[in-house]
């Protein structure tokens, strides 16, 4: 069973074992962001209470590619402790981010469903890990992502 929109936007398939086919977007490119408008009560899962964050253009993707893995870091601007403000700032937020399998842009610089890619919104990515790096063949394909906190190792001897 294909997973979220595993097949070509725009086209329908049943995703959800309803018997009744699902249409997948033609953007699935665009991040959004849980916006409460200020309401405790709103409920994260409404789409009323979604708002756009960022488009393919901003991470250099184009029309027809499918975000299928992502980790977005989303800080408010300035320095300081990193807080999420919701808002895309270029060049302080990041993604982390796979394409699913027949997205233009893989075709475009070569790379598969198993690699993954980096923007800071600034209209351009770049592949941060191949497939082959994270042990993968080209034919696989990433389907979730997450990252840890690192922490530096100092030698006190």
């Amino acid at each position: 069973m294909a997973d979220s929109c595993d097949i070509a936007a725009g086209s329908s398939q049943d995703l959800d074992s309803n018997g009744m086919p699902d249409e997948c977007p033609q953007d699935m490119a665009t991040i959004y962001v849980y916006d409460s408008q200020g309401d405790p009560q709103a409920n994260p899962f409404d789409r009323d209470n979604l708002a756009v964050f960022a488009g393919a253009a901003d991470m250099g993707l184009v029309a027809g590619d499918a975000i299928d893995a992502l980790v977005l870091s989303d800080v408010t601007p300035g320095g300081g402790t990193p807080t999420p403000n919701g808002l895309m700032d270029i060049g302080d937020d990041e993604v982390l981010f796979s394409l699913s399998t027949g997205s233009p842009t893989l075709t475009a610089v070569g790379g598969s469903g198993a690699d993954l890619f980096y923007s800071t919104f600034d209209g351009t990515f770049v592949r941060q890990v191949s497939a082959d790096e994270l042990g993968l063949l080209s034919t696989d394909d990433v389907d979730a992502a997450d990252i840890g906190r690192t922490f530096d190792i100092f030698d006190c001897n």
